[in-house]
């Protein structure tokens, strides 16, 4: 399913919240907001008469979205049978399955060989991003108290996180809480500091990772301090995502009465049915 949204052209992935002048939506907002409202059944309908994105940049758009989140087969498969797409380059498809067996072995709790893999996708980056190698060293440690190794997690902590935490008061207070688990018979289950083993600490760290290898290095090092926000599913697909929804709260806070969309992954819209011409696929 692709949802079109009805934009004129693809915006670069520059900012979270982009000037209203330079936005692809600018114009319908523009005029909307100077007066008109319109109805969900008025908006389906003049759609057909709406220049679209060409299937090519869509098609662009959804490799962009399967090879981000790591799926590799799908993409290749997708790019074998859809037109317009280019030859995939030869040197991004190793990159891209380092980066895919990162992010699994992250997510599946074996730190000792992401960290391995790491070093072969970007040589010596731990050893430039203190901020990085706490977070991967703190997962580490999370890892040894989940399988109840606490003698190493002590080592652990000690020799590579307390040096690391110094820098930063933030650091020690994630070190203090992780440490503070040892005190649990079951650690997973305490209510005050369970979270740190919840899969959610792993995905966070597989999509930080991700941004450091793919060379989006101001992200990670956001992410890594605490300051950004889940890196894993940034791509194109995901700000101009992003960017409908800034432009419809815009709207919205203008007093445009306009057919708001609601529902992403079904393209429903506010005020229309279920089915039929509620939906725009």
């Amino acid at each position: 399913q692709r949802i079109r949204l009805g934009i004129r052209h693809l915006a670069p992935a520059e900012s979270t919240a982009p000037s209203s002048a330079a936005t692809p939506l600018a114009p319908a907002a523009s005029s909307m907001a100077s007066g008109r409202d319109c109805r969900p059944d008025q908006w389906l309908a003049s759609l057909p008469e709406r220049q679209l994105a060409p299937e090519q940049d869509l098609n662009r758009l959804l490799l962009d979205y399967l090879r981000h989140q790591g799926h590799l087969e799908a993409a290749e498969a997708f790019q074998r049978e859809a037109r317009g797409l280019p030859t995939p380059e030869t040197a991004a498809v190793p990159h891209a399955e380092l980066r895919c067996r990162i992010r699994e072995a992250v997510q599946s709790g074996r730190i000792d060989e992401a960290v391995e893999l790491l070093e072969l996708a970007r040589p010596g980056l731990l050893a430039s991003r203190p901020g990085l190698e706490f977070r991967l060293r703190l997962q580490q440690l999370l890892e040894l108290v989940r399988v109840g190794r606490p003698s190493e997690a002590l080592d652990l902590a000690q020799q590579r996180l307390a040096p690391l935490a110094e820098a930063r008061p933030e650091r020690l207070s994630d070190l203090e809480e992780a440490m503070a688990l040892l005190a649990f018979e079951r650690p997973a289950e305490s209510a005050a500091f369970g979270h740190w083993l919840g899969q959610g600490q792993r995905r966070q760290l597989a999509g930080l990772l991700d941004a450091a290898i793919a060379g989006r290095d101001a992200e990670a090092d956001a992410e890594a301090d605490g300051d950004g926000r889940d890196a894993a599913a940034r791509c194109r697909l995901d700000y101009l995502l992003r960017l409908l929804l800034w432009s419809q709260d815009r709207l919205a806070s203008a007093g445009v009465r306009f057919p708001r969309l609601t529902d992403l992954a079904g393209a429903g819209f506010d005020g229309a049915p279920s089915s039929g011409g509620g939906s725009l696929v």
